[in-house]
């Protein structure tokens, strides 16, 4: 006989495991890192919250680096559950389950937000000269006005100062809406370890963050090193702005272009090295060379494309129904593949362009589009 439970039975199961279980299902197991698990433990004090968030972990359903965005969608969860697909955790088993619980979360917290955008020149809406004063001595430097943000960078030389974190999150970390709730998802805001890590791993580089709290998406945050663009939800900044901070901070003298990536760059319309060009010629050609000569094929419920020019290319999916399209998914290394060179961030622009292709010839639907670190992991990426 086949047993269903609700959460809250599922809850009074969960409940009753204690730490050392939790820490010999996942740690001892080698699932789940020593120093995330004490995260997690000290983070969420509910044991069915800390055995939901090991078991996404584990699974990589969720980035350790966001886990603690998952205690403000555990509190938005519990008061307005009536408004997702799937009312009861327990039934979250899948990458699109938790995908789409992450979305429905976050569109919940900007609706709760504080509408009247204002005056983006208002200047309550701006760090007063006392704040600036003391990001000034903890490090964090003010850089000048653009349309109403002001800009600020917290440059290398802080990135293992607790102080400039604090200072840091307490002023440039405050939003629109607040006072009623509203929180900023910047990983480098919540957490200190998080604020040491990108500037740890990219030597010598900087956060760039652009704040008026009349704007509700604002504070933004760049770090070029890494290609993040991001608002204060955790979302790519909208390109027009994003081209407008890029080109402020590029008239001020505070960026080089070569720090951002050759991908970014194209995006942003900043002007490539004649090597770029010409590597986007060859990639273009080659692109264009195998979709024009692939045939598609299905092998039951799996999607084949090929060309018999490309023995070492084999892109494989699933055949999914949706609007009469078909979803695929990518396999294996095309730069490797295709014996093409390689300059940072080519993955992503020879991703993009062949997928593109393909979804003209064969009219799919490309699954995931825009997600790929979720999606393929580092692999994708390396040789």
């Amino acid at each position: 006989m086949k047993i269903i439970i609700t959460e809250s039975q599922y809850r009074i199961l969960t409940e009753a495991y204690s730490e050392e279980e939790f820490r010999e299902k996942y740690v001892e197991l080698g699932l789940v890192p020593e120093n995330q698990f004490n995260k997690i433990i000290s983070e969420f004090n509910k044991p069915f919250y800390i055995g939901w968030m090991l078991k996404m972990l584990s699974s990589g359903f969720i980035k350790y680096e966001d886990a603690y965005k998952f205690k403000h969608y555990f509190n938005v969860f519990e008061k307005f559950k009536q408004h997702y697909p799937i009312k009861d955790l327990g039934q979250i088993k899948t990458m699109n389950n938790v995908v789409e619980f992450e979305r429905k979360s976050k569109d919940i917290l900007i609706k709760q937000q504080d509408n009247e955008q204002g005056d983006v020149s208002d200047k309550k809406n701006l760090v007063n000269t006392n704040n600036i004063q003391k990001l000034e001595s903890v490090g964090i430097k003010y850089l000048g006005m653009i349309d109403g943000y002001q800009s600020f960078q917290v440059p290398p030389e802080v990135k293992d100062s607790k102080e400039s974190w604090n200072t840091y999150r307490e002023i440039l970390g405050k939003c629109s809406g607040r006072d009623k709730g509203q929180i900023v998802s910047i990983c480098t805001m919540a957490g200190f370890e998080n604020f040491q890590d990108y500037l740890n791993r990219f030597p010598g580089s900087s956060y760039y963050v652009f704040y008026n709290m009349g704007d509700p998406l604002s504070p933004y945050q760049i770090h070029f090193e890494s290609s993040q663009y991001m608002d204060k939800n955790d979302d790519p900044i909208i390109l027009d702005l994003n081209i407008k901070f890029i080109k402020f901070l590029i008239n001020k003298g505070h960026l080089n272009t070569n720090k951002i990536l050759f991908y970014d760059r194209l995006k942003f319309n900043i002007k490539l090295t004649d090597l770029e060009e010409k590597m986007i010629n060859k990639y273009d050609s080659v692109m264009n060379d195998f979709v024009n000569g692939s045939n598609i094929s299905y092998e039951g419920d799996k999607l084949l494309i090929t060309n018999p020019n490309y023995d070492a290319i084999k892109i494989y999916g699933k055949k999914n129904t949706w609007d009469g399209k078909v979803g695929i998914l990518l396999s294996g290394s095309m730069l490797r593949n295709f014996n093409l060179n390689y300059i940072p961030s080519a993955g992503e622009y020879l991703y993009v362009k062949l997928m593109s292709l393909l979804e003209d010839k064969y009219n799919l639907w490309i699954e995931d589009y825009e997600d790929l670190p979720r999606v393929y992991g580092e692999d994708f990426f390396k040789w």
